[in-house]
């Protein structure tokens, strides 16, 4: 029954990263509340078979807790109540569960492949439905896809690419993946790195600079060299493909001749809210103005003062997090970003004992992965969606594995290995009695 529930977060995880309930919806008009079937069978298995404990006994779980229980503390002081708790309500049925379903239903390294590789599969269904839909205007300094979803905005759509992009990488690096197959997947992330750029998100190519950065720092020194000639490579291939006019608004990060009006505007509109924002963080340091509530008590201030006011979100997810729920909750939110990266590091020193470099792999490419979006949500209000939380559940799978696997030869006869994956991995089963 676990192996069923755990089929359930595979498809309810592929149906997330993917987007596939809106493009469906999209096409026929249609919503299928196909969420609605896999979601509920999934968190059952999760209760069923001690997920709970399992996902709460690490830290990221703990703090990840720790923010949904500031988020329903903030409900009862917002500016508006019955909005803050629909959106509250929204996140712990459809978001907080991501993390649950991610860390406590992978039973073995196995099944933690397993949910890389839907991610990945994700990643190219990403790039097929953005082909598909981006509105046909090569003369536009940024992409647009006709359908109005999650990932619809261009902004949106660069940092969701720059999380998903590395489980290609995954895929790749798999020794036991076929040449046809790696080549092809190579060049899919050639085209997502040229979708990022066309998006015209400046906060994208910043979050793409920082991704490479990072590469380039904490890449073993005979590997430097490589990544940096092929991303310079690539980088230079991919912007000459660019029309001119996005590559324009890449450039305009201050006002000058090349500049658009649209995107002096766009900046001066960010710098307003980023500023009003803070502002709001220290009226109200514990409880904010409320879950998803900003844009609203922003604009009904404005009024107030006989201004016009910008009615947006912060488009920066720190803010956003700390002027609507409170300090108290951005602490808990970084603190559990932080604990991430740090199981993430602990599972690669572990791996790099074990010598298993599949691990290893993994775990760069998600930390790649995640540094990427990390650097987008400074630009964009990110505060409340899954990625953070499904990511943050893989890596408490993986580490939970990991941590409690002897360095030694040894097999578990409950593992969920397949036989044809051979000895190097088969150290890696469930956690038995512990469990």
């Amino acid at each position: 029954m676990r192996r069923y529930a755990f089929i359930c977060a595979l498809v309810l995880v592929f149906l997330r990263f993917s987007y596939l309930p809106e493009t469906f919806t999209y096409f026929t008009g249609r919503n299928t509340y196909v969420l609605y079937i896999f979601g509920p069978l999934a968190l059952i298995g999760v209760v069923a078979f001690g997920g709970l404990k399992r996902t709460l006994r690490y830290t990221p779980g703990k703090l990840w807790l720790g923010f949904l229980v500031c988020m329903v503390l903030a409900v009862p002081f917002s500016s508006w109540r019955g909005g803050s708790f629909l959106l509250v309500e929204t996140y712990l049925r459809t978001d907080f569960i991501m993390l649950l379903v991610t860390a406590g239903l992978a039973a073995s390294w196995g099944e933690c492949r397993y949910l890389m590789y839907v991610i990945a599969l994700a990643a190219l269904f990403n790039l097929a439905t953005t082909r598909l839909l981006m509105v046909p205007t090569l003369d536009s300094d940024r992409l647009f896809l006709q359908s109005k979803g999650m990932i619809s905005d261009p902004n949106d759509l660069a940092a969701h690419l720059l999380l998903v992009l590395p489980f290609l990488l995954f895929v790749i690096l798999r020794k036991r993946t076929h040449l046809a197959l790696r080549l092809v997947l190579i060049a899919a992330m050639i085209y997502g790195m040229f979708l990022i750029l066309r998006t015209g998100s400046r906060g994208g190519l910043v979050a793409f600079v920082v991704t490479l950065g990072f590469l380039l720092v904490f890449s073993p020194t005979r590997q430097k060299v490589a990544i940096g000639i092929a991303a310079s490579v690539i980088f230079v291939f991919v912007v000459s493909l660019l029309p001119g006019p996005t590559w324009s608004r890449l450039k305009s990060f201050s006002e000058g001749q090349e500049t658009s009006t649209v995107a002096i505007e766009s900046a001066e509109s960010r710098k307003y809210l980023l500023k009003k924002s803070i502002e709001l963080t220290f009226k109200r340091p514990f409880f904010g103005v409320g879950p998803g509530q900003f844009q609203n008590y922003e604009g009904l201030e404005a009024i107030a003062e006989h201004r016009r006011g910008n009615w947006h979100a912060t488009h920066n997810t720190y803010t956003q997090i700390s002027s609507e729920c409170g300090i108290p909750a951005l602490i808990f939110f970084l603190a559990a970003m932080v604990s991430t990266f740090g199981t993430l590091r602990k599972i690669r020193k572990k791996a790099l004992v074990m010598k298993n470099k599949e691990i290893v792999t993994a775990a760069s490419c998600i930390t790649v992965g995640l540094t990427g979006y990390v650097a987008a949500s400074l630009f964009l209000a990110n505060g409340y969606r899954f990625q953070f939380l499904a990511i943050s559940g893989l890596v408490i799978a993986i580490w939970r594995i990991v941590s409690r696997t002897q360095t030694g030869p040894h097999v578990d006869s409950t593992s969920a290995e397949r036989p044809d994956e051979g000895p190097e991995f088969g150290t890696l089963g469930v956690e038995g009695k512990h469990g």
